[in-house]
């Protein structure tokens, strides 16, 4: 299992989806792609599990995994002006496969595809607003990594993902990621 909480900061005046009000009623619906819900998302939290991971030969570089991507997304959403924001919540799950190169000196490179599907979370009825449909989405990720040590996992990583609503087929969007992965725990246990 792979857990990971990403953050991130928009400046105060575009941390916000709008929605507008419906012609003769008195509800709220989104203006904007419902992909904008992930990709002005504050706070992604997720999980992956991993179902197989193998390689075609012992001496093989290449790693192959497949696992089952979890996710949960807040983003704010304005609904009514004269309201504060509301966060709303989304819940991804699909599957996954990733392909890890191993072959470099303390540096690796990840490529993988993933098909997640997105649910809305919540009663958002008190403030009018209209839950999206069902998003369905597809992400082709690559990733650079660099180990200074033994253990791959403490590293710096260069990440580029690229998401693309395929229930609508028109929208898509990228992400660039900076960071540094460490692991929690501790460590391996010995049986005496």
């Amino acid at each position: 299992m792979s857990p990971y909480v990403r953050y991130s900061r928009f400046d105060e005046d575009k941390n916000f989806i709008e929605s507008t009000l419906n012609t003769n009623t008195n509800v709220y619906e989104f203006d904007s792609k419902k992909l904008d819900l992930l990709e002005r998302s504050t706070l992604e939290m997720g999980l992956d599990i991993n179902l197989l991971n193998f390689r075609t030969f012992k001496e093989s570089p290449f790693w192959t995994s497949i696992y089952l991507p979890f996710s949960y997304n807040v983003t704010n959403v304005l609904a009514d002006p004269t309201l504060d924001k509301i966060n709303f919540k989304t819940l991804g799950y699909g599957a996954g496969l990733l392909v890890e190169l191993k072959r470099f000196n303390n540096f690796g490179l990840n490529l993988g595809y993933e098909l997640k599907f997105y649910s809305y979370i919540g009663d958002y009825s008190e403030f009018s607003l209209i839950d999206p449909s069902l998003l369905k989405t597809q992400a082709v990720k690559a990733e650079v990594f660099y180990y200074p040590g033994l253990d791959k996992s403490q590293s710096i990583f260069l990440r580029m993902k690229s998401i693309r609503d395929i229930s609508t087929g028109s929208d898509s969007f990228f992400q660039l990621q900076v960071g540094y992965r460490f692991t929690l725990g501790v460590g391996p246990i010995k049986a005496k």
